[in-house]
């Protein structure tokens, strides 16, 4: 393919909306379920996270706050949110919400793999038959 931005557009390369994940955890002892929308890995994220990175912010707290949106895209953490604020009285994020939402941001943004086929072997046989198994020697065993 030549590249174009309508080439570009007909192979769907282009960010679209935030997609929307149910994520679940617990706290409390409760089990709590909430829905948060996740925007696709862009230009905007990694050059984000690039700078983050440059800036000594934790990846992790950066990857969610550059990540985890509301339904137009708008992120909803800080890094600061994320790590917690004295000032506000609160803590960190749970770990276990910490994992849900990198998990959510995990399905958004996972590689699609091409499908893959089974190799067939040379001779177009299965290898794996009993037929092709030797067998034992009649010899008698030293001991």
């Amino acid at each position: 393919m030549i590249l174009s931005i309508e080439s570009l557009k007909a192979a769907g390369s282009f960010v679209g909306q935030p997609v929307k994940q149910e994520i679940v955890w617990h706290s409390g002892g409760q089990e709590h379920k909430g829905e948060v929308f996740v925007r696709m890995a862009s230009y905007e994220t990694v050059t984000k996270e690039w700078k983050d990175q440059n800036s000594n912010h934790d990846m992790i707290a950066s990857r969610i706050a550059n990540f985890i949106c509301n339904e137009h895209g708008q992120p909803i953490f800080t890094v600061e949110d994320v790590l917690g604020s004295a000032e506000e009285g609160r803590g960190q994020l749970s770990a276990e919400l910490t994992i849900a939402l990198f998990a959510a941001i995990g399905n958004v943004n996972k590689p699609r793999a091409p499908e893959e086929k089974k190799p067939l072997t040379s001779s177009g046989t299965d290898s794996s038959s009993q037929a092709l198994v030797a067998k034992p020697s009649r010899k008698p065993r030293r001991i």
